[in-house]
């Protein structure tokens, strides 16, 4: 991004733990100036608020169960650039996903490097897409007839 003159911040949100990896102490270090925040947010109320002046949520996951940072960082606005594996295939259009190459960091970051710029480099970035379909609101009825047919099945045993 900054090869290409990006203008950008970053918001590195999360816990931090004693070991610092080398990668991530790499990103700290070559990008200090742009970086707004990086840790844990002691507040809900502060990390939603970084959310919502974010414009864009990067997930690097080698591993998640739901991906429920990035559906958060989506529902308040921003547009994913996620790695194309997991359940954000599921989730998300191509066009947000970027070249899964696990063992190959520095391809990858290219990768979502040019995920990230191509859609800025639209004439406005687009709209995140529709999550609303994970909401608890539309999923707690069909998880409530799946957990009531459980109950049934065993009380009929």
């Amino acid at each position: 991004l900054q090869q290409a003159g990006l203008d950008y911040e970053l918001a590195l949100l999360g816990q931090r733990f004693r070991a610092v990896p080398a990668p991530l102490q790499a990103v700290m270090s070559d990008h200090a100036g742009s970086i707004v925040h990086a840790g844990f947010l002691p507040s809900r109320a502060e990390y939603f608020g970084v959310l919502h002046a974010a414009d864009v949520v990067l997930s690097t996951a080698l591993h998640e169960f739901q991906g429920l940072s990035v559906l958060e960082a989506v529902q308040a606005g921003c547009v994913p650039v996620v790695p194309d594996r997991l359940a954000y295939r599921e989730m998300y259009p191509a066009r947000f996903r970027y070249r899964s190459l696990p063992d190959n960091a520095p391809g990858e970051a290219d990768a979502a490097a040019s995920c990230i710029l191509e859609l800025a480099g639209v004439t406005r970035m687009p709209e995140p897409p529709d999550v609303s379909a994970y909401g608890a609101a539309q999923l707690a009825p069909a998880y409530r007839r799946m957990l009531h047919r459980v109950h049934a099945g065993r009380h009929s045993q």
